[in-house]
């Protein structure tokens, strides 16, 4: 019998070794993979290993990143060699593999067999017509047939197995949506609006002035399935313009997603910075320390509107100098998402979310957070678990920790096109 352990040394410094247990076993940055490693370069399903029977394979799930395997860039489905070797995911995580085998298991003797074999203790010929040679000649068509049998289950195990057990892609289970999303795929300018088709669904959402409450979230019953659920209505410019900043604040979500009630409490909190003077301030300059606010995000590993509207929601109501202020902030930033990641905008909103934890050291408080109500809500998708929405309903964050990630993803909205809630500025433009 043949087993197979990964080695590595996880974020926190200290050495792992893993068995690989079961006919399939995910690696990746997702609290629901079998093996999750807090590393924002690993995808949130990295790779895939299958066993069958003492054969052990690897397949890499179409990372962002890559694998290295033995040395070599993994492509298609490779099968483990006895001894150790070595896997490098994403670039940064380091691993070992040990493929040993069982002792116990192997190198039985062929003398043993050679005394429980009766046949040479068959009664006298004359007797095999009344039985024994029936005995004789149906003995080894059994062995035979109960040999094919055998073999043709084993094979129906492994196929009904590998049918069965898919690499449990379950984020796009909450990726229903209108297909006119793919129209909001171009990038969002002034002359894009213009044309854009500005009539909403039905009414108007309301455009509330500065100071006032939020539209409320969706109530129960929300279908979540596109924009135009009954929870409410969708201004076309401005759902343009939320997922334009979404889609930038993200390493790969080309078709990010909100339901009605949440897009418009996003819109309602927007408006409440409805010709903002110090907003306005804060955009162009941005847009004039574009350079270095770009080059701090590439060194860590951050989008550049990411960081910049992080460093523009950080100084609130006041005025200031954004780029100081996003080297302020872009350490523990940094930190935040090599745990929660940024692949999707859902992601970069989390760690905006945990900035006040990340800040204070508790980098791995929301990761905690998150694989504790994957475990309490098992029928909830891992999407719908790692937003925002989840977490306050769920009473998993404080109301500043809410206030802070929802006024980000406002700001970020208002920096498409400032001139649409009547803020005196140019869209953000970063290098």
């Amino acid at each position: 019998m043949k087993e197979l352990f990964l080695e590595f040394i996880d974020s926190e410094g200290i050495d792992q070794k893993v068995a690989v247990e079961g006919n399939a076993f995910v690696v990746g940055r997702h609290s629901g993979c079998d093996l999750a490693v807090a590393d924002s370069r690993l995808s949130r399903e990295h790779i895939k290993i299958e066993r069958f029977a003492d054969v052990f394979t690897v397949t890499d799930l179409n990372s962002s990143n890559g694998t290295l395997f033995d040395g070599e860039p993994l492509s298609g489905c490779r099968a483990f060699e006895a001894g150790e070797g070595s896997l490098v995911l994403g670039g940064s995580l380091e691993m070992t593999y040990s493929l040993v085998s069982d002792d116990e298991d192997e190198g039985l003797s062929s003398e043993e067999p050679q005394e429980e074999a009766p046949v040479s203790a068959a009664p006298p010929a004359e007797s095999s017509g009344s039985g024994w040679g029936a005995a004789l000649f149906l003995i080894p068509l059994v062995g035979f047939l109960v040999l094919v049998v055998g073999v043709i289950g084993i094979f129906l195990l492994i196929g009904g197995d590998a049918k069965e057990k898919p690499t449990r892609r379950t984020d796009d289970d909450y990726s229903g949506r209108s297909d006119r999303l793919d129209e909001l795929e171009t990038e969002v300018t002034p002359e894009v609006l213009s044309t854009t088709d500005s009539a909403p669904t039905s009414e108007p959402i309301g455009e509330p002035s500065p100071g006032t409450e939020s539209i409320p979230a969706t109530p129960a019953g929300d279908s979540g399935g596109t924009n135009e659920d009954p929870g409410g209505v969708v201004d076309r410019k401005m759902e343009a313009l939320v997922y334009s900043f979404m889609r930038k604040i993200a390493k790969n979500d080309k078709r990010p997603y909100l339901t009605t009630g949440r897009f418009n409490e996003v819109i309602g909190r927007a408006n409440r910075y409805r010709g903002s003077a110090a907003l306005a301030a804060n955009i162009r300059s941005a847009s004039a320390n574009s350079a270095r606010i770009g080059k701090l995000a590439s060194d860590n590993n951050l989008q550049p509107q990411f960081l910049a509207a992080a460093a523009i929601a950080g100084l609130g109501n006041s005025s200031g100098n954004v780029a100081a202020k996003a080297e302020e902030m872009v350490g523990t930033l940094d930190r935040l998402t090599i745990v929660l990641g940024n692949e999707l905008a859902d992601d970069a909103l989390l760690v905006i979310a945990a900035y006040d934890e990340g800040k204070a050291g508790n980098n791995l408080k929301m990761r905690d957070r998150l694989a504790g109500l994957a475990k309490k809500n098992p029928t909830a998708s891992s999407r719908e678990i790692r937003t925002i929405w989840f977490l306050q309903e769920k009473g998993e964050i404080s109301a500043s920790q809410y206030d802070f990630a929802l006024n980000f993803l406002a700001v970020g909205t208002i920096t498409q096109n400032p001139a649409e809630f009547g803020v005196k500025s140019g869209a953000l433009k970063l290098e």
